[in-house]
This record gives structure tokens, sequence and C-alpha cells, in this order.
């Protein structure tokens, strides 16, 4: 069929975008991004939810709150908090 022929089904291309279906194509996008960040965020608290009593046990078992710095990633700071919340 010709370019233009009114029995085409879709238009011809290049077809440039409207303001209409240009927004709702980033809407979209941006619903699908805030969905992956829901969903990683999420997993990231299902990992961390026991990182205090790790943090805990390990003091417990003897490990030095230094080497439970070092070796779990979390600020000294913190681990002292963490520590001194349960006293």
């Amino acid at each position: 069929m010709p370019p233009g022929d009114p029995k085409r089904s879709r238009p011809d291309f290049p077809v440039a975008l409207t303001a209409s279906f240009a927004t709702c194509s980033v809407c979209c996008m941006m619903s699908h991004e805030r969905v992956a960040s829901e969903e990683e965020l999420r997993a990231f608290r299902a990992i961390t939810d026991g990182r205090d009593d790790m943090v805990r046990r390990a003091r417990t078992a003897g490990v030095s709150k230094n080497r439970i710095h070092v070796l779990s990633g979390i600020a000294r700071t913190t681990v002292d908090r963490i520590l001194k919340e349960k006293d």
C-alpha cells in the first residue's frame, strides 16, 4: 500500500510523539521505576531486619567491637549504639 493510503491500519513512520503520548510513557516508566525501587527497599529491609540481634550475638560470642565493624561494614558508632541499647 502506498504511504498515506487510508486503508493502512497504522500511521506512516516516523510519527511525531504527541504530548499526551510522551507524558503517558514517562509516567509509565516512572511508575515502573518506583515499583522496582520499592521492591529493592523491601528486599534490603528483609536482609537487615536482624542486624542488631546479629551484632549482639557476635559480641556475646566474644567477637570484638572492631571486628564486628570490619566484617559487617556497620559503622563503629552504630555497633556501639546497638550494644548500648540492650544494656
